[in-house]
Order: C-alpha cells, then sequence, then structure tokens
C-alpha cells in the first residue's frame, strides 16, 4: 500500500440484514481523521476520490490541513457528498498550495456563493495549475459563478470547466460570454441546466469563435 497512488473511497455498510440502522451508513469525523492519516503515510499519491459520502465540513479539518502540505497530489474528486462553504474555502487553499493539483472535482456538494467565490480567487493566483475544475450541481448561483467567470478572464491554466446545475442566469451567461471572448485557454465549458431565457439569441452569436477548437454547452 505504501507505494499506492491512486485512492479510491466510499464510506457505508455492508451486510447489515436484519439489524439494518441509517447511522450504519454515515461516515464518522473519526473516519475521515483516519483518512488523513493514511494518506500522510502514502508518500506517491497522486488521485485522492471520496464518492457518495456525507462527510460534512466538521469532519474535514485533518484532512484538509494534510492535503494543504501534500505535494504529490494531481487529482482531487470530492463527488456527491456534502461539504459546503468553509471546505471550498480549505480546498482554495490547497488549490494554491506547493503542490501539482491539476484536477479538481467537487461535483453535486453544498457549496454555495461564498465557497464558489474563494475558489474564484485561486485561480487567480500565479500558483494555480487547474486545468480541469467541476462545481456541477452545487448551488453556487449568480455571484459564485459569476466570480469564476471573471477569474477566467486572466486564468491561463484551465481547459475544461463544469458549472452544470449551479442555480445561475441570465446575466451570468452574459458574463460568461464576455470572458470567451478573451479566453484562449478553455476548450470546454459546461453551462448546461442553468437558466438562460431572454439572453438566449444573445449567447447565440457565438461568443465562443474564439476558443479553437473547443465546446460550449448552452442549456
Amino acid at each position: 500500500m505504501v507505494n499506492a497512488e491512486e485512492l479510491h473511497i466510499t464510506y457505508g455498510a455492508k451486510q447489515c440484514g436484519l439489524e439494518f440502522e441509517w447511522y450504519k451508513f454515515q461516515v464518522t469525523e473519526k473516519d475521515i481523521y483516519v483518512l488523513s492519516q493514511c494518506v500522510a503515510d502514502l508518500p506517491r499519491l497522486r488521485i485522492l476520490k471520496v464518492h457518495r459520502c456525507r462527510i460534512t465540513d466538521e469532519m474535514c479539518e485533518d484532512l484538509w490541513s494534510t492535503l494543504t502540505y501534500y505535494v504529490p497530489l494531481e487529482e482531487l474528486h470530492f463527488n456527491h457528498c456534502a461539504l459546503g462553504d468553509v471546505s471550498a474555502i480549505e480546498i482554495a487553499t490547497i488549490v494554491i498550495a506547493e503542490n501539482n493539483l491539476t484536477h479538481l472535482d467537487l461535483t453535486d456538494n453544498q457549496i454555495g456563493t461564498v465557497g464558489a467565490q474563494e475558489i474564484a480567487s485561486s485561480l487567480l493566483h500565479p500558483k494555480c495549475r487547474l486545468i480541469y475544475l467541476s462545481l456541477k450541481l452545487n448551488e453556487i448561483q449568480d455571484g459564485g459563478a459569476r466570480e469564476i467567470a471573471l477569474s477566467l478572464e486572466k486564468n491561463t491554466t484551465l481547459v475544461q470547466l463544469c458549472l452544470a446545475g449551479c442555480s445561475f442566469g441570465p446575466a451570468t451567461f452574459v458574463q460568461f460570454g464576455e470572458t470567451l471572448k478573451v479566453n484562449s485557454t478553455l476548450q470546454a465549458v459546461d453551462l448546461s441546466n442553468n437558466t438562460i431565457d431572454m439572453v438566449r439569441n444573445k449567447m447565440n452569436r457565438s461568443p465562443e469563435k474564439s476558443l479553437a477548437p473547443s465546446s460550449v454547452l448552452w442549456p
């Protein structure tokens, strides 16, 4: 195990039988503490994926501290968990730490506007190496999505972005249209399942012309 480079974890219970109780399917703070110690003892871990666990901000203090100083890290995936703004702020610190983080996937958590704004700020930092970012199915709303769009006017590393189902509206689409006119790095942008309404025609004027090759997904 000491030479492991990739770790996938889902916390749950097996073979509950007649003694089934919902609490047996819940991850605990102790579980995440053990995970943080495990990561610290793996000198070559490049990819960490934690799936479908009700991990909350309160559980993760030790884990974020470990990852902030963990140099080998390249990909961090926390999909379908329960992380909120507090964790997003800590993760934004990890993005600009002394590591090799290039992929950040936080699909389907509870991150809001504040957390998204912190991640947007990290995209402007000279130490940011991200080429892939997903905040899909987080209610970051216009305040968070717009800050990400503004950051991408200056960011030169990000290649793929997914903000599908993030509860933002027409004004943010307009801002992304402006961003895509000046950003020549992005190759794939997914903004589907948000509200575009009356600006659809305006966005169809092909703001993506500055991207070649690229794909831009509108609702």
